[in-house]
């Protein structure tokens, strides 16, 4: 699991997710751009809930490694989501 810790909040979800976001931003930044992003994350109960972020330009995002009794996050319909826009915006460049 990872704890992503953006403007002031800290919200925990799965690595691959957190990997993702990293990268999904990383091209936003690179390009001048931003979007609205929702991922899901896991509530302090070990319940699952959702989150969402406005990323771009000026973005600080940090990922940190955590454990966690509850199992991992996995949304690969979420991932599959962010690579459709980055690639939908390689194409009108």
């Amino acid at each position: 699991m990872q704890r992503i810790h953006y403007s002031g909040a800290s919200l925990l979800t799965g690595d691959e997710l957190a990997q993702g976001l990293i990268e999904y931003a990383q091209v936003l930044a690179d390009s001048g751009g931003s979007a609205q992003v929702t991922l899901p994350v896991r509530l302090n109960d070990g319940g699952t809930g959702s989150a969402t972020l406005l990323i771009g330009p000026s973005s600080e995002l940090v990922t940190i490694a955590e454990s966690s009794p509850f199992g991992e996050l996995h949304a690969p319909e979420v991932l599959a989501q962010w690579r459709e826009a980055l690639a939908a915006a390689d194409a009108e460049v």
